[in-house]
Order: C-alpha cells, then sequence, then structure tokens
C-alpha cells in the first residue's frame, strides 16, 4: 500500500484484501470505489472478480503465473479464469483498456490465451495436457489425505498399509502416486501426507478404494481422509 503510494503521489489507494478483512469491510472499500472514490484499487485476486464500473481504464497482476507452479493438475485452468476475469475488468464503458501481467512465462497457453480471451484455444490446450497425463476428465481420481502429529510415526504407519493396497491397485490397473508430503504440509500441529490414485475406470477405482479404505481404517492414530474427484489437491 505505502509503495504504491509513494510511486503515485497523490492518487488515493483503496485496498482491499479478502484474506484479512471482514465481508462487510470488503464490501463497504468495494462499494467506496465503484462509486468514485478511489483512484487505485489495490488487493488480492478477490478483486479481479464481478466489478463493472466504467472508471476502471487499466488492470495489472503481480506474479500472473503464480498459479502454475502449484503441483495441482487444474493450475493452469485456475489461472486462466483468473486472468481472464482481470482482463475483463478496464474498458467496460466503451473506452479503450489494457491489462498488464507480470510474468516469468509470457509462453505459458494459461497467459497467452487469457490475453486473447481465447477460450476454445486454451480448451484444446489443456485437454491435450490432461489427456498426456492422465487427468480428468480422461481418468477418475481418488485422493487419500493422512494427518498425525507425529511424522515419523505416520510414515511407518502408512508403510506397513502400502504393500497391500499397492498390490489392489495393481490388480485393477490404477496408477498410485505418493504418498508424499502434501503441499499444505502442516494445519494445526498435524503433518500432513497424501497419496492419489488415478485410472480410466470408476469401477475399477471403487473396488479399489474399498479395499484401501480397509487396510488405512487400521493405521491407529492416524486420521485419513478420502477425496474422490478432488477439486482442491493442496
Amino acid at each position: 500500500h505505502e509503495i504504491v503510494e509513494k510511486i503515485f503521489p497523490g492518487c488515493e489507494v483503496v485496498r482491499v484484501d479478502g484474506s484479512s478483512e471482514d465481508r462487510s469491510t470488503v464490501q463497504d472499500r468495494l462499494e467506496r470505489f465503484m462509486s468514485g472514490s478511489g483512484d487505485i484499487l489495490l488487493g488480492t485476486q478477490l478483486i479481479s472478480k464481478g466489478l463493472d464500473s466504467p472508471k476502471i481504464s487499466l488492470a495489472a497482476a503481480l506474479n500472473a503465473d503464480l498459479h502454475l507452479s502449484l503441483p495441482d493438475f487444474r493450475a493452469a485452468e485456475r489461472d486462466f479464469q483468473l486472468l481472464t476475469q482481470l482482463a475483463g475488468r478496464p474498458g467496460r464503458a466503451g473506452e479503450v483498456g489494457e491489462c498488464i501481467l507480470q510474468t516469468e512465462l509470457p509462453d505459458h497457453y494459461a497467459i497467452r490465451r487469457s490475453m486473447m480471451h481465447d477460450y476454445q484455444g486454451f480448451f484444446e490446450e489443456e485437454c491435450a495436457f490432461r489427456r498426456k497425463w492422465g487427468y480428468p476428465p480422461f481418468a477418475r481420481l481418488a485422493r487419500f489425505i493422512f494427518s498425525a502429529a507425529n511424522e515419523e510415526r505416520l510414515t511407518q504407519k502408512l508403510d506397513g498399509a502400502l504393500g497391500a493396497v499397492r498390490a489392489a491397485a495393481e490388480a485393477e490397473g490404477l496408477q498410485i502416486l505418493g504418498p508424499a508430503p502434501a503441499p499444505i504440509a502442516r494445519v494445526k500441529g498435524l503433518y500432513r501426507w497424501h497419496l492419489l490414485a488415478k485410472g480410466a475406470s470408476s469401477a475399477a477405482l471403487s473396488r479399489f478404494l474399498a479395499i484401501a479404505l480397509r487396510e488405512f481404517a487400521g493405521l491407529s492414530g492416524i486420521g485419513t481422509v478420502l477425496d474422490r474427484d478432488p477439486v482442491n489437491m493442496m
């Protein structure tokens, strides 16, 4: 906030941070900017969505490729959605609008296609990526998330169950990824590990999950959550 005010002296900066402000404060600040009070709206990705103001002539995103570094097969989809929304904010009253992205991956298809509002082009490239690596809609997924206060005990317990689980996956023609530390590796003092199973057949996945759930149910002191067709891989 302070840096923006120094760069643009004399401009009123309205800051919106959806992760740290309550909803009423966020709404008040957005309405304040939309009504014409304020010159620069500064905030998180929250401000890329739903703003329809004729006064917005320029939009800019710092670290526009941030989502692409996440270990999630939907990363490009989320980045494309966000940047397409952002690029649609300026120039909504018939005036010329401009959108600037800061990125180290200007040739990535999610970046390129978002700037052209090329939904079809993005869809085709994203489908090619998912087909190649076996992700939805070309495969079915299930994710196990394990948690425990003691990481060494967690890994030891998992090792003991993996033999039967891997054998069940092989019998059904499924691929197992992990177990490995989850991208968000610790929450509320608990260590988190995850395991991903994927394959083309929903029926095969269901049969495998029935066996895996029985094996993991015997892990005393280990929290186990099954997320079938996961939306969030973090």
